[in-house]
């Protein structure tokens, strides 16, 4: 290890101390100042309009991503009734449309799991109905994502993989070219590495929670059990991948 690698750990623990240091000092003072007191306000209005928000990320959300493989299937619905030249351009575009379909419908997924898991439990007069439109919110997610790729399967024949088997990942990347398959790798590795950093800056901040506001020890240990399986199945598939 040089002098400038040793330099630059050192800068980047001197300036992590500092930022904890200053964010500790802020909860302290914001719990002592009370502004801790709207996390509950911000909870009860969750649990008190949780249907209302559940609409909310159908029209802001969900409906969306219908729009977008809409948009992707007639735009690439009379690529070959088009010149060469116009086809690249198209594909391009009705691509472009298709590959945030799946980002922002998983967005949905996630907030609908989040805001049911929140609310089910302090929602005690519209219980049945809470589960009823946690079903739905399922239900459209799956066959949403089912339809979009069957569309790029529709449009792309190379592309094998029954989207409701659990073989699915490995079928549908095995029957990729070598560019899709490039494509993957970087954005894995890429969304690996955001997500490893992000995970860690959640421990420390639950940490600094915990040591403040005693949050206690739930938020620690799952953010870190999150930590050590994403790593770890990182080095578990590189290891396996060398054989």
């Amino acid at each position: 290890m040089n002098k400038k690698t040793v330099l630059k750990i050192s800068m980047l623990m001197i300036i992590g101390s500092i930022f904890g240091a200053v964010i500790s000092f802020g909860l302290i003072e914001l719990n002592e100042a009370g502004a801790m007191s709207y996390g509950s306000i911000i909870s009860e209005f969750i649990f008190d309009n949780t249907i209302l928000l559940q609409a909310f990320l159908f029209l802001l959300i969900y409906f969306p991503a219908v729009y977008l493989l809409m948009k992707g299937k007639k735009t690439l619905k009379n690529i070959d009734s088009v010149s060469d030249q116009e086809m690249d351009q198209i594909e391009k575009i009705g691509s472009k449309y298709l590959d945030l379909v799946l980002p922002v419908n998983g967005v949905f997924m996630i907030l609908t799991f989040m805001l049911f898991g929140m609310a089910f439990d302090n929602t005690t007069n519209s219980g049945l109905l809470v589960v009823s439109i946690f079903l739905i919110s399922t239900i459209a997610t799956s066959v949403l994502e089912i339809v979009t790729i069957k569309f790029v399967q529709k449009m792309d024949e190379r592309l094998k993989g029954d989207p409701i088997s659990l073989r699915f990942a490995k079928d549908f990347l095995e029957s990729c070219d070598e560019a899709q398959k490039l494509r993957i790798y970087k954005s894995g590795y890429k969304a690996f590495q955001f997500t490893k950093n992000a995970s860690l800056v959640l421990l420390i901040i639950a940490i600094m929670f915990n040591l403040t506001l005693k949050t206690g020890a739930i938020p620690i240990v799952l953010t870190g059990i999150f930590l050590l399986m994403h790593i770890i199945s990182y080095g578990y598939f590189e290891y396996k991948n060398q054989k």
